[in-house]
């Protein structure tokens, strides 16, 4: 795939093929919507995948265990067949982080480039939880 300096493609028709650790409705939506964002005027396919553990508690506590989470699932992803022919693969996991007295679900997306082999971590916002939520 040939890139400009902006990060959107030379070829304006060109398909951005990206694999997401996830059928989650929500997830799939916002990785194409972001997508489409980076790659202006490109297509823009999201092929979710199931079953790809984060091996962390249902309930990620902690910015680590949330980005481990999130790396777990790309490692999952990236020894799947899906990925192939793909440009880009892309994992986020949830979890609940603690900043003094307040709660937040903050998600973090891992997301390699599939020909260079570069990864970026992005955080979501926050969104503040309460501690009967949290348990």
């Amino acid at each position: 795939m040939k890139r400009a300096r902006d990060g959107t493609a030379k070829d304006k028709e060109q398909l951005i093929k990206v694999v997401l650790a996830s059928v989650s409705e929500i997830k799939l939506n916002s990785c194409w919507a972001a997508f489409r964002e980076c790659f202006v005027g490109c297509r823009v396919q999201v092929v979710g995948v199931k079953g790809i553990d984060s091996n962390v508690n249902d309930q990620p506590m902690g910015m680590d265990e949330t980005i481990q989470g999130a790396r777990n699932r790309l490692v999952g992803l990236l020894a799947r067949p899906d990925v192939r022919g793909a440009d880009f693969a892309v994992s986020i996991e949830n979890g609940v982080v603690k900043v003094g007295s307040y709660n937040f679900d903050i998600g973090f997306c891992v997301i390699r480039d599939l020909a260079t082999g570069l990864e970026a971590l992005v955080p979501s916002a926050g969104v503040p939880v309460s501690d009967e939520v949290v348990g």
